[in-house]
């Protein structure tokens, strides 16, 4: 046999091989996740098997996002679709009816084991968008709420794609191991602040400032589309005034112009704090950079 021959014989059982691989290999699951947490702890967990779709992206609030087409096309094909429920995400309601027989739907807001916090409406400054008793559904800012969604985000996973459980499992447990060296850094960094008072501009920190232990004394505003009325600012700045507010959160996400009058002629600090964590979307563990981010920010502001 000539060395062209034996060449081309061994390039030929290549191909046949490769091809061989190709048609027992399974693809990674097409896995559509609604906003940017919920896809950060996926994409951790689908390490080395795939990456999940985003639905939200940029700087787009899930509270007034209106869908694209390319969403309900990757809807239409996902084999698994991840949200946290339709108070979250309401422009989803109607979508997943449509999907619900080709797709493993997961509403994470009814995973069993979260901590679960009614919407604050004792320090409200005009008519709560929410009914009654309403669950706020900003869950995974509690970071014990953000691993028992991980380990439901891997079981879904493992239902949909069993042949890489184990992978997924793996990935989880560094996870999880990685929030909770998180969370227990940021508890003692964030004791020097935790008696000075701050605002956000809406009502979506407290499962944050719970676990931190944090003194959030009230919101500017209870829904992002409806400005507090000049009564009401007046009563906001007095507000300030009575309970030596140190700094005002706004957000990436909402045009927020009535922070400078709130502030005017104030000793009063403003920042940035990040609910959704969009910076951080596409980097490996990507929750825990927009948590320690808002940590950074709160301590800065603070201090």
């Amino acid at each position: 046999m000539t060395i062209h021959l034996l060449l081309a014989t061994r390039l030929l059982g290549f191909f046949f091989t490769v091809l061989s691989l190709s048609a027992w290999s399974t693809p990674p699951p097409k896995v559509v996740a609604s906003i940017a947490p919920v896809y950060n702890l996926t994409s951790d967990i689908m390490a080395g098997v795939g990456e999940p779709m985003l639905i939200v992206s940029g700087f787009n609030s899930p509270h007034s996002y209106s869908m694209r087409p390319s969403s309900a096309k990757q809807l239409a094909t996902a084999d698994l679709i991840l949200w946290i429920g339709k108070d979250m995400e309401p422009f989803l309601r109607r979508p997943l009816q449509n999907y619900g027989n080709s797709a493993s739907i997961v509403t994470l807001i009814d995973t069993p084991g979260l901590s679960l916090l009614p919407y604050n409406q004792s320090n409200a400054h005009h008519d709560h968008p929410h009914s009654k008793n309403a669950i706020d559904t900003h869950i995974w800012l509690n970071p014990d709420n953000a691993i028992v969604i991980s380990k439901a985000i891997n079981q879904a996973l493992a239902q949909v794609d069993p042949s890489n459980a184990t992978r997924y499992q793996k990935n989880t447990t560094k996870l999880i191991a990685a929030i909770e060296q998180f969370s227990n850094k940021a508890k003692q960094s964030l004791l020097p602040v935790t008696a000075h008072a701050f605002m956000v501009y809406h009502d979506a920190y407290q499962y944050f400032t719970q676990f931190f232990a944090l003194k959030q004394v009230a919101h500017v505003v209870l829904n992002p589309g409806r400005q507090p009325s000049a009564k009401q600012i007046k009563s906001i700045r007095k507000q300030i005034k009575t309970q030596h507010v140190r700094c005002i959160f706004t957000e990436p996400q909402f045009n927020t112009p009535i922070i400078k009058t709130l502030t005017e002629n104030l000793q009063l600090r403003t920042s940035t704090l990040d609910p959704l964590g969009v910076k951080d979307a596409h980097k490996p563990y990507g929750y825990i950079a927009m948590m320690e981010a808002n940590v950074d920010k709160i301590l800065a502001c603070l201090k």
